[in-house]
């Protein structure tokens, strides 16, 4: 089992509601958690940066590091979350750049303001990194 949950954040994006999704290993899909809009927050939430609500969605990944302590004596459970992080936020930015799609990183996070949103607990379950995806690059004449 993964170390890390991820969480979609969405603004604004086509067919799909803006709210809080999970997404799922098991099915392989997502499930909707609070359809609420977060323009209202997301933005405070990211440490007051306005400049995150130019994104059409964020992906969310918090990290479980029980899920490593089985296998890992901590802190090498904490250091092998960290560098699944780092490996699943180059992928998503890979991804989103190979599509022609603005994105960015953040780690300045008011974490107890996702945790109260997603309704997770800080000792079992902890924001780390936020991706955000944007609308699409602008082309200049």
């Amino acid at each position: 089992m993964a170390s890390i949950e991820a969480y979609l954040i969405v603004l604004s994006v086509g067919e799909l509601l803006p709210g809080i999704y999970h997404y799922s290993l098991v099915s392989h899909g997502l499930e909707l958690l609070d359809g609420e809009n977060p323009s209202g927050w997301f933005a405070e939430a990211c440490g007051d940066q306005s400049w995150v609500l130019g994104c059409s969605a964020a992906i969310l990944l918090c990290g479980v590091p029980a899920r490593l302590a089985w296998k890992y004596p901590m802190p090498k459970a904490y250091q092998a979350m960290l560098m699944e992080t780092g490996h699943i936020s180059q992928t998503a930015l890979l991804c989103a750049t190979a599509e022609g799609l603005e994105c960015f990183c953040t780690a300045a996070l008011r974490e107890e303001m996702f945790e109260e949103r997603i309704h997770i607990q800080p000792l079992d379950e902890t924001p780390l990194l936020l991706i955000g995806i944007g609308r699409g690059r602008q082309t200049y004449d």
